[in-house]
Formats: C-alpha cells, structure tokens, sequence
C-alpha cells in the first residue's frame, strides 16, 4: 500500500478513542498524583522523609503501577507486532498512529503530573514563572527515564502480560549486566579506588549527561522503526543492545571528561598554584583522615584519623603511606579541591603499581601556601617488596579552586526564603545540643553548602557542610521532583559537652555560604628516588602531636 495517498486527520480520532477507553485508570493516576503532592505540602523540612516515608512509598508504588498500565494499554489498544491489527489496513498513517499514543500519554501521564506540580510549587510560596521552567524540567527527566522507555516496551509487545514480563526482563537483565561489568571492571582494576572513572566526582554529569542523550536516541529510534517499519525483531535487538552499551556509561574514562570540563569552564586563572614534595616536613608522616570523592572538609590535612587504642586506621590489606605536598600560590579564601590524584611508582624496570590516592579540600591560608599529607593506601604486597627501595613516584592530580559567597542569614530559630537555596528553617533539636536546618528549593539542591551559626559577626561552633560536588552546568541540573528537600545538623556544643538548654547567643543567626568552582586545572608532581618505608604512616603517638603543632589546621 502507498501510505503517501492515505488521508491525515486521524490523529484526533484515535486520540479521542484512547482517552474515552483510559480515562478510569488515567483519574485513578491523577489522584494517587494528588494525594502525593497533599502529603509532600503538608510535610515540613524536618519530617518529610521520617513521619510520611511509608505513606509516600505506599502511595508512589501504586502512581508507578497505575502509570505502568496506562502507558502500555494506550500503546496497545492499537498493537504494533503482528499481522492481524484493523489499524494495518484501514487507511491510517503510522505516523499519525505513533503521534497520537504520544500525545495519549503526554495528556494521560504527563498532564496531571505538570497540573499537580505547579498547584505544589505555587502553594509553597513560589512564583509561576519560577515553578513553570522546573516543572517542563522535571517532566522532561520523568518521560525520558520512564515514559518513552515504557512506551517503547509496549510497542514491542503484543498484550500487557507481555510488556510487564519484557520490563521486568529488562530490569534484571540490566542489574545482572551492570553486576557482570563491576566484577570484570574490579578484577582488572583490583578495586574501585583503582579506577579511573568518574563515579561520585564532580565531573561525573559529563558521561552522565551523554548517557540521557543515548538513552533518549535508542527509545526515539525504536518507537520510529517500530511505527513506521513494523520490525519487532530488529528494535527489540536495538533495544536491548543500546540498554547494555548505556551500563557501561558508568565505565568510561576520568581523563576525557575532565578534559572536557576543564575546557568548558569556569576558567580563572590558576596558573601561580605550584605543588612540589616537601623532604622538610616529616610530619606529614601522621596522614589526613580518608575521605569520599565530592565530600568537603575543613579539617586540618594532616590530621590522623585513630581508633580507641590511637592506632591509625588504615583499610585492611593496605599499607598507608603519607607524602608531604606543598602548595602555594594559592588565591586568598579559596578552597583547594583535589579531584583525583593519579598515582604511578616504578622502579628501574618498569612501573609495579597504578592507582589513586585519597581526595582532599585543603583551605588556603593567608600566606597562599599549605602543606598537603597526600595519603596512598597501597597493596602491602607492593609495599612489602618496595619499601625500602628508592622508587620514582608521579602524582598527577586533577583540581578544582572552589570560592565561597554568602547567600544570606536565617533567625534561629526561624525560617525566610533564601536565594538560590529557597525556602530555608530552623530549629534546635530535644538534645540542645544541635540546631536543624532544613531547606526547600526549586530543581537541585545547591551542590556545595555551609552552615554555620553566628553572632555579632562571630562564628559560634564548627560549621556543618552539606557538599556532593557537581560541575554540571546549573541549567542541566534538574530531577524528577521540581521541588528538592535537603537538611542538615549544625553543632551547637563540642562533643562531650553537657546540653544548655536549648539556649542560643543574643542574635543568633545561621548563615548559607554556597561554594562554587571557580577553576578546573592539573598538575605533576614526580618524586625521584622516594621510598616507601620513609614515610609509612605509624601510631599517633608523639608524631600526631608534632604534627598538629606544625601545620595550621586552617579553619575559617
């Protein structure tokens, strides 16, 4: 059939019977929709999560399953596989049938949700033109993780046992795959300290980012070559095959994603921050505490971490070691953020160990220059046949100058709207020993946040850091939900302190101090003739004391 001369105009029609045969189970999606939004608004900062957590999984199970069945019915009222469906020799265009399912489930699935969304964000004190852009945000992340995949499913199966057996498949078929690929990864790699990938890093929206486009580019192919060649075989091998190269989106490369995001930026100038070995400074022997990449401390660099017994804490099966870094040239009040740090020793005949060491945010002094414990947490087979030999050692990092800016001062207790972090609160908690803050915001939450309580320009206690580091651009930072909650505990009392009650200094105020890159860059740093056993990392001891009295812990 020359589907060229086949009559337009059925889109409407079709669309019109699908709404008439769904709209029972699509009132049934809207008002599970309803309800979660009702229970989100009437749940503040601080027990959203705790008191409701049950509710909400209870009712977001069923809007999942009811969303489930409306996609695929829609899909199926009119099935793509097969040879004997009315629509294949009616005078009807596959594209017109492909357009009017995903308009069907545009105004099925994503009507309500956009409608609930934005009767949420403006009861939350939010503008429209602020709640509009996050909620078509959110809406777009929703179809592409959940709607065009289902959708995609649907279109290559016949009824909806078939769909809900082919998602389920692909479920499993997907964590086995992704399984499979860390075993394989980690045993190449012999841990994932060793790899070089961008999980949990600030960079890590780079790969991120182009895996939503390949996502978005296999269900959009599937759905076409379903429609308009009717070849079941082929998408669904498409389907399957673009699932499995989109696991290994989590395996690609540091080195060209960095790169990337050093070109894109923010780009000011870096170039005065040296680092060299410092033979000087054996106290750098004691180590700082282990981190997780993305996670911001202020503590001291060479601080120990030890148990109860003072013996340093080192991951079993490893020998720590701790080099002495100095960096100088570093700008006034930045935040010195190292990315990762690529370690390669060798000896005379080649290289015996590749990994990475430990993260670290080290604070810039006054002076512009701060000694760095990089600690290297090595296989003790290596260190027991390297130790005492001189070695050559490559530390290339990748760095990242963060600079912090005020966003504004709560009442505390008390609550106001704060720029760029929305609707903020907070309260001391039954202990007196600790002050809640909780915040609702539009889209993400900021990536890098500060907390602390002040008064009369003085800075009361520690301050708390909520920090998962993200480069991504802040345009593409959206979520499923448009409005994001986040929460965080600010120290009244040091440790061991007794309760006071509650009682907090005249005119205690919190103040948010958001923290954002500024530059992207690397450096090397080569040590000729090191080793090992120099600068093992020992028991606390008089070292740690030696240590602490060396170097400024650099609070601010």
């Amino acid at each position: 059939m020359n589907t060229a001369s086949l009559p337009s105009g059925r889109v409407g029609a079709i669309l019109r019977k699908d709404l008439l045969l769904l709209w029972p189970l699509a009132a049934l999606s809207a008002l599970l929709q309803g309800i979660l939004g009702i229970v989100q608004h009437h749940s503040t900062p601080f027990d959203f999560g705790h008191g409701h957590m049950a509710l909400v999984a209870l009712v977001t199970l069923a809007l999942v399953v009811s969303m489930v069945l409306v996609v695929v019915i829609a899909v199926q009222q009119d099935p793509v596989p097969g040879f004997n469906q009315d629509w294949v020799v009616r005078p009807i265009r596959r594209r017109d049938l492909l357009l009017a399912k995903l308009l069907a489930v545009a105004l099925l699935i994503h009507g309500p949700i956009f409608v609930v969304q934005i009767l949420q964000g403006l009861s939350e004190g939010f503008g429209f033109g602020q709640i509009l852009p996050a909620a078509l945000l959110s809406n777009f992340e929703i179809a592409l993780f959940f709607t065009l995949p289902v959708t995609a499913i649907a279109a290559m199966t016949r009824t909806v046992g078939e769909a809900l057996v082919g998602a389920l498949a692909v479920l499993v078929g997907f964590i086995l795959a992704f399984l499979l690929i860390t075993v394989l990864h980690d045993a190449v790699t012999h841990s994932w300290m060793l790899s070089g990938t961008t999980g949990g890093t600030g960079v890590q929206w780079v790969w991120q980012s182009l895996s939503h486009l390949w996502l978005l580019g296999i269900t959009v192919a599937v759905l076409l070559l379903q429609y308009l060649r009717r070849s079941t075989l082929r998408s669904r091998v498409l389907f399957v095959g673009g699932l499995f190269l989109f696991t290994l989106s989590s395996f690609l490369p540091w080195h060209p994603a960095y790169a990337f995001q050093e070109w894109l930026g923010p780009h000011e100038p870096a170039g005065g921050v040296t680092m060299v070995f410092d033979t000087a400074s054996s106290s750098a022997r004691v180590g700082p505490a282990p981190t997780e990449t993305g996670v911001f401390l202020t503590s001291n660099p060479l601080a120990a971490v030890v148990d109860g017994k003072g013996v340093i804490k080192v991951p079993g099966g490893s020998v720590r070691i701790v080099l002495p870094i100095m960096v100088s040239g570093l700008p006034a009040g930045a935040v010195l953020h190292g990315d990762r740090a690529a370690v390669r020793l060798s000896d005379g005949r080649g290289t015996i160990y590749r990994g990475v060491g430990h993260v670290f945010d080290l604070r810039a002094p006054s002076g512009g220059s701060a000694l760095l414990g990089q600690a290297i947490d090595l296989p003790k087979a290596i260190y027991a046949r390297a130790a005492h030999q001189p070695l050559r050692l490559a530390l290339d990092y990748s760095l990242t100058i963060l600079r912090g800016h005020a966003l504004a001062e709560l009442p505390a207790p008390g609550d106001r709207r704060v720029p760029d972090a929305g609707w903020c609160a907070d309260r001391i908690d039954i202990s007196g020993k600790s002050l809640d803050v909780a915040c609702m915001t539009l889209g993400a939450e900021p990536p890098c946040l500060s907390m602390s309580l002040v008064a009369g320009g003085v800075r009361h206690g520690s301050a708390a850091y909520r920090c998962q580091l993200n480069y991504e651009p802040a345009a593409m930072r959206f979520a499923a939900n448009p409005i994001a909650r986040f929460q965080s505990r600010l120290p009244l009392l040091p440790p061991g302190t007794a309760p006071s009650g509650g009682a907090l200094p005249l005119g205690a105020r919190v103040r948010l101090v958001e923290y954002a890159p500024q530059a992207h860059f690397t450096r090397r740093v080569v040590i000729q003739g090191v080793r090992l056993a120099d600068w093992r990392q020992v028991r606390a001891g008089s070292v740690a004391a030696k240590s602490a009295s060396a170097v400024s812990p650099g609070h601010s």
